[in-house]
Formats: C-alpha cells, sequence, structure tokens
C-alpha cells in the first residue's frame, strides 16, 4: 500500500518508465507478464502467418471487454444498501472516482480476477474453434486471450496509471490524460475506454464526450450520489485501512 498524508494531491510518476514500472509492480502481474511471455513464446515455435488473425481478434475482443465492463458492471447503479456488491464496486471502481488521486484505488490490486477471467474466456474461445473444426484450436485460444488480449489489458493499465499520475509526459500520454479526466470531473457517462485508441469504441456506442452535448454533472465524483450519503460515508470509513484513505480524505469526500 502507498502511504500518504493527503491524496487531493496527484500522485507523482515522473516519467513514462516510471509509470510502466508501477503498473508491473502490480499484484496482478505476477500472474499475467508470465501468462503473455507464454503465449508469445507459443507463437515463435508454431508460427504461422493465421496467428496474426488471432492477435489481431485477442486485441479486439480486449477493447470491447473493457468498454462493456466498465460501462454495465463498473458504472452500475449503487444499491440500497452497503451489501456484498456495493462493497465490491467501491473497491473495484466506485472508491476510485471519489479518491482519483490515491494510487492505491487506481485498479490493478486484485491478483485472481483478470486471470479467472482471462482463463474463462480461453475455455470458451477454446471451445467454439473446436467445434467448427478449427486445427489447432487450443493454440490459437490461447494467443488470442493471453498474448493478444492480456498484453492489451496490460496496456490499460499503463494508460490508466498514466491518466491519473502528474508527471512528464509526451503527446500521447498527454491525450489519454486529457480524454480520462472528461470522464473524472466532466461527465461520467462519457469516454468509458482509457487504452489509446479506444475513443473509437466510445464513438461506436455514442458515448464518446463532447462539449457541445455533455454539460459537467454534479456530484461527479460521488457517482451522482450525494457526498454525505451514509452508504458512502460506511464505505470509506471500512475501506480506510486498506486503501489509506486519511481521515482528511474522508472529511474533503463529504464537503
Amino acid at each position: 500500500m502507498i502511504l500518504r498524508e493527503d491524496n487531493s494531491r496527484p500522485y507523482v510518476l515522473e516519467t513514462t518508465w516510471d509509470r510502466v514500472g508501477h503498473v508491473l509492480r502490480l499484484p496482478p502481474q505476477k500472474i499475467l507478464v508470465p501468462a503473455v511471455v507464454s503465449a508469445w513464446v507459443l507463437v515463435a515455435v508454431f508460427w504461422h502467418p493465421t496467428l496474426l488473425v488471432a492477435l489481431f481478434v485477442g486485441v479486439i475482443m480486449q477493447y470491447f471487454i473493457e468498454y462493456i465492463m466498465h460501462r454495465f458492471l463498473y458504472h452500475a447503479d449503487a444499491p440500497e444498501e452497503v451489501d456484498n456488491r456495493f462493497r465490491w464496486l467501491y473497491q473495484s471502481h466506485w472508491g476510485h472516482h471519489d479518491f482519483p488521486n490515491n494510487p492505491n484505488l487506481w485498479g490493478g490490486t486484485d491478483m485472481v480476477f483478470v486471470p479467472v477471467v482471462a482463463a474463462c474466456f480461453f475455455i470458451v474461445e477454446w471451445a467454439i474453434l473446436a467445434v467448427v473444426g478449427v486445427s489447432q484450436s487450443w493454440l490459437y485460444a490461447y494467443v488470442a486471450v493471453f498474448g493478444a488480449s492480456l498484453a492489451t489489458y496490460i496496456t490499460y493499465e499503463w494508460a490508466h496509471v498514466t491518466a491519473h499520475a502528474a508527471g512528464r509526459k509526451n503527446w500521447l500520454e498527454r491525450y489519454i490524460t486529457q480524454m480520462h479526466a472528461h470522464h473524472h470531473f466532466h461527465n461520467f457517462d462519457t469516454n468509458y475506454h482509457v487504452n489509446a485508441g479506444g475513443i473509437l469504441v466510445d464513438k461506436t456506442f455514442g458515448t464518446a464526450y463532447s462539449r457541445e452535448r455533455h454539460v459537467r454533472m454534479g456530484n461527479i465524483r460521488t457517482m451522482g450520489l450525494d457526498p454525505d450519503d451514509a452508504r458512502l460515508i460506511q464505505l470509506r470509513e471500512e475501506f480506510a485501512d486498506k486503501y489509506n484513505i486519511t481521515s482528511a480524505d474522508r472529511q474533503k469526500a463529504m464537503a
């Protein structure tokens, strides 16, 4: 856990490589990076031009998965009371909106969630390819899911860290930061995608931010709830020690 006295200030990761290093130190990468490397080893061993199709499908699949999960899962309506579902939502995403400068809430902390989801997609894709009669269906499914989708997910984590961390940024990093700032500080029903190029997915579904069409939402950091909503107060206190949500942070969040 990263300990800070004041999470209202931006967290500094000065260079691109500092941000890459931050992402690679997140717990899930202990599983994800070896999985990605193993898939690319298989690409080298079993190389065939059709594997490019599997890689392309894996990247596209991940872009749409990120969008769908962010829009329909992480931005689901708040439960009426603090239950396990709301606790999961707060840890997964709502807390990040509540405290966008707290690096402990930027995501990438659940060791097994992403690998388990990836394994499920691998099994489903393998089964589909086997049923339609694709030779070496396991290879194409493995390359698509672990070689492309997971690799794209890791770049998403980098993009998300880049969007929130302070530091020197190149033109692409500044663009990513600006696009994601619209989601956090103008209208959280827009720009669900974070990864570079993801705005094309938002444009496809009509959720790309537009200054002309989207006004700044009220209670933007609390996903439309009152900042002093009893449910949010309870969750901030419950997870204070786990995510270093300080007393000062909690007081400011209610303002």
